[in-house]
């Protein structure tokens, strides 16, 4: 079927739905748009953390402290 047939059929058709049905199908249309749009969107890129307690020293003693004040 053709995209403008489609189309044609769909708005026949909200033409005989009730308000409280047309609610409905713009709330399922706002879904749809947002699935479009996450999958549009680019994955998930992790960032490298490499370093990032470079020139840190924890002790086993820093350690024991926090422990006995949890």
């Amino acid at each position: 079927m053709a995209a403008e047939s489609i189309k044609a059929e769909i708005v026949t058709a909200l033409d005989l739905l009730p308000p409280e049905g047309l609610n409905m199908v713009k709330q399922f249309v706002e879904f749809l748009r947002s699935q479009a749009k996450a999958a549009q969107q680019p994955p998930y890129t992790p960032v490298a953390l490499g370093g990032l307690w470079k020139g840190v020293e924890i002790s086993d003693e820093d350690i024991a402290e926090v422990r006995r004040e949890m």
